[in-house]
């Protein structure tokens, strides 16, 4: 859509309804210097919303000025979200059916834990989450300095290594 004016909620919405026709699933927003100035973005991200669609905006998912990358990371996770879905409601009816109340995390590919609504808006955010849950936890939990740590999942094979060379061979357990 070209947002050289001022685009109107109308110009949007019929955009979005066309797209819906030629089977989108999900809308992705992104603008140059949209990190900048989000307000767009969030306008397209809105209607899709009012027209109960799916929608993710590059600026929410990479603060990068590479209007490429930024825009075919968003694709990317724009592509997975309606899977996210279906797997988040499963998730979380699993754990709540087994008890659990304490609040549900996920783990992301930095090592860092979010929230479930952020992982339904954003599942991009755990790509390599398996390999840092490993490393995560080898360093957290078993005190781990020195190590190679293989993870294997359904597609692929992650190594991480984990060298503590101020160490001195008899300061370990």
């Amino acid at each position: 859509m070209d947002t050289s004016h001022l685009i109107s909620e109308e110009e949007v919405k019929n955009a979005i309804k066309e797209l819906q026709k030629q089977g989108a699933q999900v809308i992705v927003a992104t603008e140059s210097f949209g990190v900048d100035d989000p307000s767009n973005e969030m306008f397209v991200m809105k209607n899709a919303t009012d027209l109960n669609i799916l929608s993710t905006a590059s600026h929410e998912i990479s603060g990068t000025y590479g209007l490429e990358i930024r825009t075919l990371t968003s694709a990317v996770n724009a592509s997975v979200l309606p899977k996210t879905f279906q797997v988040a409601k499963f998730v979380e009816e699993a754990i709540r059916d087994s008890g659990v109340k304490s609040p549900l995390m996920i783990m992301k590919g930095d090592g860092g834990i979010t929230s479930m609504d952020t992982f339904k808006t954003k599942p991009i955010l755990t790509i390599l989450s398996g390999p840092a849950a490993s490393v995560a936890g080898a360093l957290l939990h078993l005190k781990v300095t020195n190590g190679i740590f293989v993870e294997v999942g359904g597609t692929s094979t992650n190594i991480c290594i984990i060298k503590n060379e101020n160490l001195n061979s008899d300061m370990l357990p």
